[in-house]
């Protein structure tokens, strides 16, 4: 990913879009693309506030996303929906995109449902 970030002309831009990442890859794309230590920070934990924030020549944008899915159960409430977030980190010349929605049905770090009831 580096040499072809580094093979990119000035006029042109690198744009990422990744599933909620490991330490390990958020390091590595920090390493290339000169990533904030905060930035990164927020991307591997995820559950951030939406917030814009500027670090240095970068931002930070982090927005809360409401998803329906498609095996929605109806509640005496209303339809439930999961809950998620989206981070975006642009730089000069690259733009990382991370979805931290849950996978359909079950969150992944806990075994258990993420879901808003509607009222």
């Amino acid at each position: 990913m580096g040499r072809m970030y580094r093979g990119l002309s000035s006029d042109q831009f690198c744009w990422i879009s990744l599933p909620a990442p490991s330490v390990s890859l958020m390091r590595g794309l920090a390493d290339v693309f000169g990533i904030h230590e905060l930035i990164v920070e927020d991307a591997v934990i995820g559950e951030q506030r939406p917030k814009v924030e500027h670090y240095d020549d970068q931002l930070l944008l982090v927005a809360r996303t409401l998803e329906q899915p498609d095996n929605t159960q109806e509640t005496g409430s209303g339809p439930r929906m999961q809950t998620g977030e989206v981070l975006v980190v642009v730089g000069d010349s690259f733009v990382l995109s991370i979805d931290h929605r849950r996978p359909r049905g079950r969150d992944q770090r806990t075994g258990g449902r993420r879901v808003l009831p509607l009222r």
